[in-house]
């Protein structure tokens, strides 16, 4: 895989439904994840100077409509 490319696996979905065993999954697999991150950073964690080229992000789909950067 070419050094800037960056696979990124997004898990969405409600509180119990299984958001947290797949993020756990894809940290054992060698992802470096992180859950409930705030939309707002979502876009300086896949710039080219971040190191990591697996990634994976949980949201919670209940708060989506609470960042400020979903709010028309």
């Amino acid at each position: 895989m070419p050094e800037n490319l960056k696979q990124v696996v997004l898990v969405t979905g409600m509180s119990g439904a299984g958001r947290s065993t797949a993020l756990n999954y894809l940290e054992d697999i060698g992802y470096v994840v992180t859950d409930n991150l705030p939309l707002r950073l979502v876009l300086p964690l896949l710039q080219e100077d971040v190191v990591a080229t697996h990634i994976g992000l949980g949201l919670d789909s209940r708060t989506l409509a609470s960042d400020p950067l979903m709010l028309p």
